[in-house]
């Protein structure tokens, strides 16, 4: 939690983060399936239960429930990338999304409405997209793409917004994106240069690595 409180005092305009499903349902913050690169333990998000994660990260792995309470008494925008959706003991990837819009609700983080706080959902997978955007037609989400080639009608007919990988962007293209109504997010950007650059193509935000900015 401590580098999402970092964040907040640096006043940023959101925080980014990854999540996963243990393998007894739960939603845990990470990267990687494996915990041994943060860790240094030998042990799969998904192949383990939440209280055995807990207990070999001597509670530092953080559920979705904690990152949310944080985020919501800090009135801060959430960023939530959905790396896996299931796991061994919970395949089902329809009902394991809903299960993350039900948290998302108990925080008052779903449809816009005059009590909700803003979300954003992202994901590289349209499945899980989907499943969302079925449930949901208010929520911010954007697709994430590491492609030059973009299907800008998919992203028009599901009003997603584009999180987009720098190296396969340029003004010209993004200038296009935005015209027609896709707000575009560039990562990851982490010097003032490239910044500078990309706000001037009139993104709608960038997501750095850095505190610089």
């Amino acid at each position: 939690m401590k580098s999402f409180k970092n964040a907040v005092n640096k006043g940023y305009y959101g925080i980014e983060t990854d999540i996963r499903m243990t393998k007894d349902g739960k939603f845990v913050l990470s990267h990687d399936d494996s915990l041994s690169r943060v860790f240094g333990v030998d042990m799969k998000v998904s192949k383990n239960n939440l209280d055995e994660l807990k207990k070999v990260t001597n509670g530092e792995i953080v559920t979705l429930e904690e990152f949310l309470e944080f985020m919501s008494s800090q009135k801060e925008i959430p960023y939530i990338e959905l790396k896996s959706m299931a796991s061994s003991d919970y395949p089902n990837v329809k009902e394991n999304v809903e299960s993350f819009l039900n948290i998302l609700s108990q925080y008052h983080y779903v449809s816009k409405t005059d009590n909700s706080l803003s979300c954003y959902v992202i994901s590289f997978y349209e499945e899980y997209i989907d499943v969302i955007r079925e449930k949901d037609k208010n929520i911010c989400i954007d697709l994430i793409s590491s492609s030059k080639n973009i299907d800008i009608n998919y992203l028009l007919d599901n009003d997603l917004g584009l999180d987009w990988k720098l190296s396969c962007a340029n003004s010209s293209t993004v200038k296009n994106l935005m015209n027609k109504g896709v707000s575009v997010d560039l990562w990851v950007v982490n010097n003032k240069y490239d910044a500078s650059k990309v706000i001037d193509w009139g993104v709608r935000t960038i997501t750095t690595d850095e505190y610089y900015f």
